[in-house]
């Protein structure tokens, strides 16, 4: 047995997949022709014995004129020259993307043609051909980026896609496993040239940063798989207490400051981007968490703009976060319940100016 066989075996294992015969949870393989994405269907199809679980999709970002032909061709003819059953969609990129964000568009479209390539075969699994040295490119790339813990975690190795599951059963497999595999089978693949460009990052990292991790490390991949695994696990238990909180609360939006003190500053932050999240807002920054704990100790009154229109308010005893109209709503009505003074009555950012006026 090869060693991505036992590899992916094993793999398969922890992620629950079923492999009993009787099985018919459906399997969606991501296939580009590449040698990672060749030897996971052929592994899944022949080693596995899953081929009737299985539909092979191409995805055809119409980027790379003739080669982008001749990918498609070839994964037509590979998946029937094995019985696999293959679908190819075209999506037009460029056009997409209005020539910004190429990359970003092409991973968010090709992951909606697979879900939707999912939901037209009744299947339940979404298979990608992530490696442990794609794994290791991931990890570099984002330490290098300025990520926090999320981003060092690396490439999950099954996570939940709407109601599929995306699980990668070569991640604990090296590139050169992949393609040892595929001299082992005879199985051929196609090459993208632009994998060679060193001006795009992640090709940089691949051809220039990890061969020179590999000389401090022969086994670099490894080690940095393992650094992911167990920051995996970490964070799962950091993450898993925050939502603990976060659940507990009876509006998800307003939080007691003192309870959220009594936090670990790693559960702490967490609760809080869950907190502007249910206000609306998408994903926040540690620049922005930072400013929400810096107005806790400011009193009733203080607060900080966030992205998204949302505003951090301290209410109280409360951290809330609101909309704007929300938080001029709420200095409205605290103003009608307040007497007046002379001279200046602060609101918020509302001034009110009191006078003595003669009658007339």
């Amino acid at each position: 047995m090869s060693r991505l066989s036992e590899k992916g075996r094993k793999m398969l294992g922890a992620l629950g997949v079923p492999l009993d015969i009787g099985a018919s949870d459906g399997i969606v393989v991501g296939f580009s022709g590449g040698a990672d994405s060749a030897a996971l269907l052929h592994f899944l199809a022949v080693d596995m014995r899953l081929c009737s679980r299985i539909t092979a999709l191409h995805v055809n970002h119409m980027l790379r004129g003739d080669d982008a032909e001749r990918d498609e061709r070839f994964c037509r003819d590979f998946c029937s020259a094995h019985g696999i059953a293959f679908e190819a969609v075209h999506i037009n990129i460029a056009e997409i993307s209005g020539g910004v964000a190429v990359e970003e568009t092409a991973r968010n479209e090709r992951y909606r043609a697979l879900t939707d390539c999912a939901a037209r075969r009744g299947a339940k699994y979404i298979a990608l051909a992530h490696t442990e040295t794609d794994n290791a490119e991931t990890l570099i790339f984002n330490i290098v980026r300025g990520s926090g813990l999320k981003g060092a975690c690396g490439i999950p190795a099954s996570r939940p896609c709407g109601i599929f599951t995306i699980i990668r059963p070569l991640l604990s497999c090296t590139r050169e496993e992949t393609e040892e595999y595929c001299r082992e089978n005879g199985i051929d693949y196609v090459t993208d040239a632009t994998n060679s460009d060193t001006h795009y990052t992640r090709n940089f990292i691949r051809h220039e940063i990890l061969p020179r991790l590999r000389r401090i490390n022969p086994a670099a991949e490894d080690s940095l798989g393992n650094l992911c695994a167990l920051l995996s696990r970490d964070s799962d238990f950091i993450e898993g207490e925050a939502e603990r909180f976060f659940a507990s609360l009876a509006d998800r939006r307003t939080a007691p400051i003192a309870a959220l003190a009594e936090l670990h500053e790693a559960v702490r932050t967490r609760v809080l981007a869950r907190m502007y999240h249910a206000a609306g807002g998408g994903d926040i920054d540690s620049l922005h968490i930072r400013a929400v704990c810096d107005i806790m100790s400011g009193g009733t009154g203080a607060k900080t703009e966030l992205p998204c229109g949302i505003f951090a308010v301290v209410t109280g005893d409360c951290i809330a976060f609101m909309t704007k109209a929300e938080l001029e709503e709420a200095v409205r009505l605290k103003a009608l319940d307040m007497p007046l003074v002379f001279g200046e009555n602060r609101f918020g950012d509302s001034l009110i100016f009191v006078s003595r006026e003669p009658d007339a």
